[in-house]
């Protein structure tokens, strides 16, 4: 045998030592590592995310800074700062008025399947069909804590229509429409006596208060909020689901006049005071948003939409979309909205982009029970929604 035909041998021989030193390395890594992929993807599969879903008040298209091309005259730094951690979602539909919205949002059906087509009056005694499944009931019999802070609009002449009736373990805030920031009085015209005012506390086990909440009412829910989480942080160790609904930017036009420093730039009366009060849901969105991640941690998804589009008439802007709240052209059914994963992605994916596929108010239940890992829950309901979280 040559020299060189024996160097080949060795060299062949060396390399194959190699190659099965090499496979008994990756067979042990491989042995190591698939047990723990499978533990952390159990782990994933079982863990349920905090869910916090605000809902603002006729607040348009183009009425939060982050979603007009430019700059907008409305200042809102700390959601478009949220905005652009997380998705915006630039094809989100809801009703035209803020009662089916509603409507929809907590049955994820479609409005006009749960008889409530348009926005309530006082006196009206409709509300949610009692034998329709809401999605706080249904997140608690996922596993969640549900608690609601804010406008309720769905059903007030008995204590079985409002949140409490309908599945929430407490409420903060009001039963119905538009209601003075300060005062909580309710009105139908301006020349005409008050409805009187509206604002409760409530709970699970039958007690309540009406009482004079004198803060304006953005601060006063926001700081509810954080109250809320809070209290679930020291009472249980279940997921959180939280629906704050904001009473802003709806009229009456009542700022706090700190934030109204910020419009100065704006002529137009009307669009000056509401600017204002789109200022005051900046503050309130971020300091609840901060709030759940020092309080609930990462482990925490934050949705952001309006009820409708924007109402022209007082302020709002739907621009560049035609018209606006009360109708079913773009202005009034197509809605500023985000989601944020504040784990990083671990539930939505990453964040930073635009969502363009098209999403409806009545998407939110199946979505949420499908992030709380319980999807059979909606199976049987024959709902309008539909299940948006891979899509996401």
């Amino acid at each position: 045998m040559g020299l060189l035909h024996l160097l080949v041998l060795v060299c062949i021989g060396v390399s194959r030592g190699q190659r099965k030193g090499e496979n008994i390395i990756d067979e042990t890594e491989k042995a190591v590592e698939e047990p723990r992929k499978v533990i952390e993807e159990a782990v994933i599969e079982n863990e349920k995310p905090n869910i916090i879903f605000i809902m603002v008040d006729d607040v348009g298209w183009a009425d939060f800074d982050y979603n007009t091309p430019g700059p907008s005259a409305i200042p809102t730094p700390n959601i478009d700062s949220l905005a652009e951690q997380g998705i915006k979602l630039k094809t989100h539909y809801v009703h035209p008025t803020c009662t089916p919205s509603r409507a929809a949002f907590m049955t994820g059906r479609y409005s006009a399947n749960t008889g409530l087509p348009f926005a309530m009056y006082p006196g009206s005694v409709a509300g949610l069909p009692p034998d329709m499944p809401t999605l706080p009931q249904l997140m608690r019999k996922a596993g969640y804590s549900a608690h609601m802070v804010g406008k309720w609009h769905l059903g007030h002449s008995q204590p079985k229509q409002g949140p409490i009736g309908r599945g929430f373990e407490s409420h903060t805030g009001s039963y119905m429409w538009d209601l003075e920031s300060y005062t909580k009085l309710m009105w139908d015209r301006p020349w005409t006596k008050p409805y009187g005012a509206d604002w409760i506390k409530a709970h699970e086990n039958g007690s309540y208060l009406h009482y004079p909440e004198t803060r304006h009412s953005t601060i006063a829910l926001t700081e509810e909020a954080v109250t809320v989480m809070e209290d679930h942080k020291k009472k249980t160790d279940n997921p959180l689901f939280m629906y704050l609904s904001y009473n802003a930017a709806h009229s009456p036009l009542q700022p706090e006049a700190s934030w109204l420093e910020y419009c100065s730039s704006i002529p137009h009366l009307w669009r000056y005071q509401y600017c204002g009060m789109v200022v005051g849901l900046d503050w309130g969105i971020k300091r609840v948003a901060d709030a759940a991640k020092e309080i609930l941690g990462e482990n925490t998804i934050i949705v952001v939409s309006s009820d409708n589009g924007g109402s022209v008439w007082f302020g709002g802007l739907n621009e560049p979309l035609r018209s606006g709240k009360h109708t079913s052209f773009e202005g009034g059914v197509r809605v500023p909205a985000f989601a944020v994963d504040l784990s990083g992605g671990k539930y939505l994916g990453r964040g930073g982009r635009e969502f363009k596929g098209i999403v409806h108010i009545s998407d939110w239940l199946p979505t949420f029970l499908s992030l709380a890992r319980s999807s059979n829950l909606y199976q049987d309901l024959d709902m309008d929604g539909v299940d948006q979280s891979k899509a996401l």
